[in-house]
């Protein structure tokens, strides 16, 4: 079975994506480019709100910023009631010049700097997800001297192995994420020290490219045990979070199964509780295609314009994206990575799309069965997630243009850096 992307279709002998043309999009905007589907994150965003719907009416749904943080995509993700997960001060400036509120976001991460939580409080934002201790106490510190109240939720560290990768796996007493469960008692007995601090709740996040239900229900079962921990403290848990870490279909073209998730969850969950959760990668990861074009070949190696600078994903997490040839129709199937993975692609035609980056590790895909020749248009697919947003200028590269398509028309939503933007921030002594 080949691989199929929502939205990305053959007319006439030519693809369209969204209703634009492929060939059209890399003579007007050259490669390498990001393109990205707004009907593919409409798509997911109506699936994941239904799914949600089905298990309890009270929930609420948080979109992770740093999966892809562009600004008309926060646009159109708020639009759609979604608030917003950040783990950075950047990451909050940028929700609020794309959508004017801040009320509805939620900030996470370890390392909140002194500055970062007095600007989420002065904005007010829905809650901080609190990682240690420490942090609780330095949160009520700072929020005390601005007077500004700020909701808390304990991010829990429920010691639940979502089995996904060691760079991507969040919820294990191996991690450095959360507050682990033997200290909960200590936490909420500081918390109940710092008159500025509303407690409501608590957070999990377990790891990425989770498939199933099991290890959420998993955790919400350990969440749940703590209800009665803040209660004795005359505290109420008004919300639970989920976490993020729906999978998507990079190796066999198979997303999260929502029903499986339904499933698991429906039947646990409380009905004074709002249940929330902080997709990221679901939402954008298909819609996303990273467009390149093949400068040369080299005995098995494709030469593309396209780099590690641009998606440093293979590279970084030796992840496997599927590589479509857009100039003659040709998609991997589905089977391929099992088939790379298992050694039976077969090496005397098996091509390597590299990049022009002065590193060995600059590859986009290894060992494909893909023809590529000179010239040709070749697509990275499920691109849209943490492809831009982990971009670089390593061997001072400009960063490439985004670009949103709908129904046909072509809107560019970032700029292709200039060399003299490489530079700009730089001070030349006199």
């Amino acid at each position: 079975m080949k691989y199929k992307i929502q939205n990305l279709e053959q007319v006439d002998n030519s693809w369209y994506f969204d209703g634009a043309s492929i060939k059209f999009l890399a003579s007007e905007f050259q490669t390498p480019l990001y393109v990205y589907s707004l009907s593919t994150i409409q798509n997911k965003i109506a699936d994941l709100k239904k799914t949600f719907a089905e298990i309890t009416p009270k929930h609420q749904l948080y979109y992770a910023v740093k999966a892809n943080s562009n600004l008309t995509l926060l646009k159109y993700i708020a639009e759609s009631g979604f608030g917003f997960d950040i783990v950075s001060a950047g990451e909050l400036m940028r929700v609020k010049q794309a959508t004017g509120r801040t009320d509805n976001i939620v900030f996470a991460g370890v390392g909140k700097t002194e500055y970062e939580i007095k600007l989420a409080a002065e904005a007010e934002i829905h809650a901080f997800n609190v990682e240690s201790i420490a942090e609780l106490e330095f949160i009520g510190k700072i929020c005390s001297e601005v007077r500004k109240s700020a909701n808390i939720t304990f991010r829990i560290n429920p010691n639940v192995d979502a089995h996904t990768h060691k760079y991507i796996t969040t919820g294990t007493e191996k991690n450095k994420f959360g507050i682990m469960l033997e200290k909960v008692d200590e936490a909420l007995d500081t918390l109940t020290k710092y008159d500025y601090l509303n407690f409501i709740g608590y957070q999990m996040h377990l790891g990425s490219q989770i498939k199933l239900g099991m290890p959420y229900r998993l955790g919400f079962d350990v969440l749940k045990t703590l209800i009665a921990k803040a209660s004795e403290r005359g505290l109420e848990v008004s919300e639970i979070d989920l976490g993020g870490g729906f999978g998507v279909g990079y190796e066999e073209n198979e997303d999260f199964n929502l029903q499986d998730f339904i499933k698991q969850l429906k039947p646990q969950i409380p009905e004074n509780i709002t249940i929330a959760a902080e997709p990221g990668r679901y939402i954008v990861a298909e819609s996303g295609i990273l467009l390149t074009k093949v400068l040369y070949r080299k005995s098995r190696f494709a030469i593309v314009d396209g780099a590690m600078t641009d998606c440093i994903r293979p590279t970084l997490y030796d992840a496997y994206h599927p590589i479509a040839n857009l100039s003659k129709g040709i998609f991997p199937d589905t089977d391929e990575f099992a088939k790379i993975e298992n050694g039976e692609i077969d090496k005397a035609s098996a091509v390597d799309v590299v990049g022009p980056v002065c590193e060995s590790g600059d590859f986009l895909g290894l060992s494909r069965n893909l023809q590529a020749e000179q010239g040709d248009i070749l697509g990275l697919l499920y691109a849209g997630a943490y492809g831009y947003a982990m971009s670089s200028n390593y061997n001072s590269r400009p960063k490439p243009a985004e670009v949103l398509v709908s129904k046909g028309k072509a809107l560019q939503i970032s700029k292709r850096e200039s060399h003299e933007d490489l530079y700009r921030n730089e001070i030349f002594p006199e």
